[in-house]
């Protein structure tokens, strides 16, 4: 069960990584997008390229959206989740509210909850660029690889 996962946090302006390599964290990263949508969006999915190439991704983890369908968050979503259906990767939608109960009980209520109780598993993660996309990113890829390995 060694595979290589990235899950990825989406924003409006910017796309943040966590990539795990088996049960570990192997890197984090976060990419500013421009203000010019269609540049954004060609950002965007070139970002996710180099990521799945350079990490030979075989599972990718994403954030259910739950936003409005017009918004650059919901269109980069959609572009991202069919440039990697169209490489053959397989995605992991993940609902927030799953996400938020994985992480304590009584379940978490706001992510500000869940990205203390990450940066308390990883502290670096906290003072990396003060963005808190990457906790998002972490925690996401650390739910779906425990449920993988509770589901083998």
């Amino acid at each position: 069960m060694n595979t290589n996962l990235a899950s990825f946090s989406i924003e409006r302006r910017r796309v943040s990584v966590a990539v795990f390599v088996g049960e570990r964290l192997d890197y984090t990263g976060s990419r500013q997008l421009a203000s010019i949508y269609p540049k954004a969006l060609d950002g965007a999915g070139r970002y996710v390229e180099w990521i799945t190439r350079n990490f030979r991704i075989e599972d990718v983890a994403l954030m259910k959206g739950q936003s409005d369908p017009t918004t650059w968050k919901s269109k980069f979503t959609k572009a991202i989740i069919r440039q990697l259906r169209d490489t053959g990767v397989p995605i992991f939608e993940v609902d927030k509210g799953a996400l938020l109960a994985s992480f304590a009980h009584p379940p978490l209520r706001h992510l500000t909850e869940l990205r203390k109780v990450v940066s308390s598993i990883w502290p670096i993660l906290a003072t990396k660029d003060h963005n808190a996309s990457l906790l998002d990113a972490a925690a996401l890829g650390l739910y779906v690889q425990v449920e993988k390995t509770f589901r083998a």
